[in-house]
């Protein structure tokens, strides 16, 4: 009986000896994690266009280096520099602090040491240097101990308010926190909001269409105080927009197409509340929109569908942002898109919302063109009011495996998937506007430094 005992306990073993190893041989094979995809990051700049005549485009890659690109597949990049830290215009930023300006082609003219950054006011670029002085490109200092600077003032680290009014400065305000100046005139701001550290509300500057909201048109030049508990506020083309820490919008000032939102055409000298519970609020020209915290989209002015002069309209709900071009909002009619929760893309039209797209990942609008990207990697374009890609007003498949847009003011430059670059349109084709178009998208290959 041990004997045969024995022999059991021998076979049970080799038994599980023989499924362990068939269960070792069987063993699923493990799923194998998906390869990250290759970020590289682009940034675009244009050194020199006039009246939509576009030479050349400036870009740097993810290792800071600056390209100059002007006529592919014609003409291959040329590296500029290295190190570079920022772009604005012609003029290019390293990190060491070098500031260069280019002259001509691609010749580039050393201005400055130990730079900041560079505010660029379109016809007079100001650079912002490490010592905290703040000069013009012109080699002439013009304030110091500046911690911001925007349009034509400047806010000192000891809290004070300055502009130049001819060659002197003129200090407006003290205890300033934050502040927004009006990009109406762009280089010779009109009106600016200062917000104190009690959070009250002060204006100063253009007074022409009431903008001072302290009760009437006369010219002052004083700062004015105007409410109290602000959460913010801007002025945009003469019209200036507060939220108040309630989150109630008042508006005031340049009111033609009824943008201030009080459902006339009169300019308006005194702050008059327009909606409650808002948490975003935006301008283009002539047009008014807001988001409130029911996220719920609501418009007002020109480019709102109706009538122009009416109070502020419900245009959609659960909307997540909204897409403007706020610069060339002159130009671009019908320039508002907003894109909702559900990923789906829409444009505010006379007739009301229209849908565009649906499973939009990211959009992007400009002067000349739009674009979408899709969750599955789609690109998608279509034509603005002025561009120079293409014709075709409804969306369009152009490429895919397409991760992000680059920049699309004239040409379109996109990265994919793989980090490659990519432009579609041509830039010594820009001055024609009217075509031929160059729908073929082009691989952009940087040559190494």
């Amino acid at each position: 009986m041990k004997m045969n005992g024995m022999k059991v306990l021998i076979f049970v073993l080799m038994l599980l000896a023989v499924l362990f190893s068939v269960s070792c041989q069987q063993k699923p094979e493990e799923k194998k994690e998906p390869q990250p995809k290759t970020v590289n990051t682009y940034q675009v700049s244009y050194p020199y266009w006039e009246q939509y005549a576009v030479f050349d485009v400036w870009i740097t890659d993810t290792q800071k280096n600056l390209y100059s690109i002007s006529d592919l597949p014609n003409k291959q990049p040329v590296f500029l520099k290295d190190h570079v830290k920022s772009m604005n215009g012609a003029l290019i930023l390293q990190e060491n602090g070098t500031l260069w300006k280019r002259i001509q082609d691609n010749k580039l003219k050393k201005l400055y040491d130990n730079v900041q950054r560079v505010e660029n006011v379109w016809s007079s670029p100001v650079v912002l240097k490490k010592d905290q002085t703040l000069w013009n490109v012109f080699n002439s200092e013009l304030i110091d101990n500046v911690s911001q600077y925007q349009q034509d003032y400047a806010l000192k680290t000891d809290g004070s308010l300055w502009t130049s009014i001819g060659n002197k400065n003129l200090k407006i305000l003290d205890g300033v926190k934050s502040y927004a100046a009006d990009i109406s005139s762009l280089g010779g701001s009109s009106v600016v909001c200062a917000i104190l550290n009690d959070d009250s509300l002060w204006m100063y500057g253009s007074n022409q269409y009431g903008s001072l909201g302290n009760g009437s048109s006369d010219h002052t030049t004083v700062a004015v105080k105007v409410m109290a508990d602000i959460l913010s506020a801007f002025p945009f083309f003469n019209t200036v927009y507060a939220i108040k820490k309630d989150q109630s919008l008042w508006s005031w000032g340049y009111n033609n197409s009824g943008q201030v939102g009080n459902g006339a055409s009169r300019n308006v000298v005194t702050p008059i509340k327009i909606l409650d519970n808002v948490k975003y609020v935006g301008a283009i020209e002539g047009t008014a929109y807001a988001i409130l915290n029911d996220n719920t989209f609501w418009i007002w002015g020109a480019y709102a569908f109706g009538k122009p002069n009416e109070k502020p309209k419900l245009v959609s709900t659960d909307v997540n942002e909204i897409i403007t071009n706020v610069l060339f909002s002159p130009y671009v009619k019908n320039g508002i898109f907003f894109m909702k929760n559900d990923h789906s893309l829409w444009q505010v039209l006379e007739v009301g919302p229209q849908k565009l797209l649906d499973n939009v990942k990211s959009f992007y609008t400009s002067l000349s063109n739009n674009c979408a990207v899709l969750e599955d990697g789609s690109l998608m374009i279509w034509k603005n009011a002025k561009s120079f890609v293409t014709n075709r007003e409804t969306p369009f498949r152009i490429d895919q495996n397409v991760s992000s847009i680059v920049d699309n003011l004239f040409v379109i430059f996109y990265t994919k998937d793989d980090g490659s670059l990519w432009q579609i349109g041509k830039l010594n084709e820009i001055t024609k506007s009217k075509g031929p178009y160059y729908t073929v998208p082009t691989e952009v290959k940087l040559p190494a430094k």
